[in-house]
């Protein structure tokens, strides 16, 4: 039986065709539906973006299974993003990704995050993950405080996007995979299950929870047989893909945002270091949302906003070409870079930060250098923070674009690990797909 991957991204809805021993026979990649900017509450009413995004899974998955008759189905979602439906699956809202943040906006002088910190701290410390207003728990917290879910009919479910995908294909009741509810943070990863306090002070009594599990699902859509397991975390799926499976590996996922993590077989509660869920029930020690290639992003705008100005067209990719090349032949100093646009755990900091250069430092060389060198001595103080003290490494595991595309952040890392082996992923989240896959059925 072939495998269908598809792995629903910020950025790009990817599938994949695996046959039974893991050969990749076809890839797809389509633009994600994007975000709504600005959207307001009153907008959220209006589901186009789930609808949207169901749209052109269906469409991916009418190419991906031409010809077949039963598949296996895997998908991977973007962590920390939900969505609420009835009873029969469709949404009565639209997604909230984890790029809005309304847990930090004040309803009578009070954010979502501030009464979630005060009233249920000692919940809050068993999700295993800082509390931010840009998680489920804070957001769900918001929307039913504003009065949003009084302007909806009958019950309620919370589902994660991978979730609400497979409800609506399958036209049945899934459950929530542990790597799935873990990223809502209103899950109690000592207990195993949802959050009681939490999850009543997120969604009072109108929303309701679906099971946690791993049960597998079987449905008939378009004529073909699908053997289904629940949705799994983006994040999860491509550590499993780029190799991690034991103690001594450091796994640097570098993408649009960053994480370095190490597998652990006993779950240990760490203020800085969240653990998550992986399989097989092993646990992650992580530190996600560092800097990665969404801030650099903000940098290849400014030098795309300068030649704009100047008249030139320039291609994306040879923007890109001519920064790194221009970061690898600096021989400049490193002045100071904060790349903290966004909350991350390596600074307080809500904006970005240049400082330090002298009146003839500031050049393409030596902005680019000291941007990367900035980038890698933020994943150097994760490693260390995720290590486990007394366990050697003794393999560095690279995925994600940012690792793959930028060798001189590799050969950096690596130059700290000099008795590690470096190997560098392709393809990471669908191919952890296919072997997820394989362990479910």
């Amino acid at each position: 039986m072939i495998t269908i991957a598809l792995d629903c991204g910020a950025s790009f809805l990817k599938g994949a065709v695996f046959e039974e021993d893991g050969t990749l026979r076809k890839t797809l990649h389509r633009p994600a539906p994007p975000v709504a900017q600005g959207k307001t509450v009153e907008e959220l009413l209006m589901p186009t973006q789930a609808q949207a995004l169901l749209s052109a899974v269906r469409a991916m998955l009418t190419e991906l299974t031409a010809g077949q008759r039963c598949v296996r189905l895997c998908i991977a979602n973007e962590m920390h993003g939900f969505l609420l439906t009835n009873s029969a699956g469709v949404p009565q809202m639209d997604y909230v990704s984890w790029q809005r943040s309304f847990g930090t906006i004040p309803i009578a002088e009070e954010t979502a995050v501030s009464f979630l910190t005060r009233e249920h701290g000692d919940a809050l410390r068993h999700t295993g993950m800082p509390l931010r207003g840009s998680l489920p728990s804070a957001n769900l917290r918001y929307l039913s405080q504003c009065g949003m879910l009084d302007r909806m009919h009958g019950e309620l479910f919370f589902c994660t996007l991978g979730d609400y995908l497979l409800r609506a294909l399958s036209n049945a009741a899934v459950p929530t995979h542990p790597t799935n509810a873990a990223a809502s943070g209103l899950y109690d990863l000592e207990d195993g299950d949802w959050s009681r306090p939490l999850v009543r002070a997120a969604g009072s009594d109108r929303v309701q929870f679906p099971q946690v599990g791993e049960r597998t699902v079987t449905f008939d859509l378009d004529g073909i047989r699908y053997e289904a397991c629940p949705a799994i975390g983006d994040q999860q799926a491509a550590l499993l893909g780029a190799g991690l499976h034991h103690a001594g590996q450091l796994s640097f996922n570098l993408g649009t945002g960053a994480q370095v993590s190490v597998l652990t077989d006993a779950y240990h509660p760490c203020a800085m270091v969240q653990t998550r869920p992986y399989f097989n029930g092993r646990w992650l020690r992580t530190l996600p949302h560092l800097p990665s290639g969404r801030a650099l992003n903000v940098y290849i705008r400014f030098l795309q906003d300068i030649l704009i100005r100047f008249g030139v067209k320039a291609d994306e990719s040879e923007i890109w070409h001519v920064f790194l090349t221009a970061a690898d032949t600096s021989a400049s100093a490193h002045f100071d870079v904060d790349l903290s646009f966004f909350e991350n755990p390596c600074s307080d900091r809500l904006t970005g930060l240049l400082a330090g250069f002298g009146e003839h430092d500031l050049s393409l060389g030596s902005l680019a250098s000291s941007i990367l060198y900035a980038m890698v001595q933020n994943f150097l103080w994760a490693a260390n923070e995720v290590q486990i003290p007394g366990q050697p490494i003794s393999e560095l595991l690279f995925s994600g674009g940012i690792a793959r595309r930028i060798g001189g952040i590799r050969k950096a890392i690596a130059a700290g690990y000099p008795s590690a082996t470096v190997s560098v992923a392709e393809d990471e989240t669908l191919r952890g797909l296919w072997q997820y896959g394989r362990q479910a059925f």
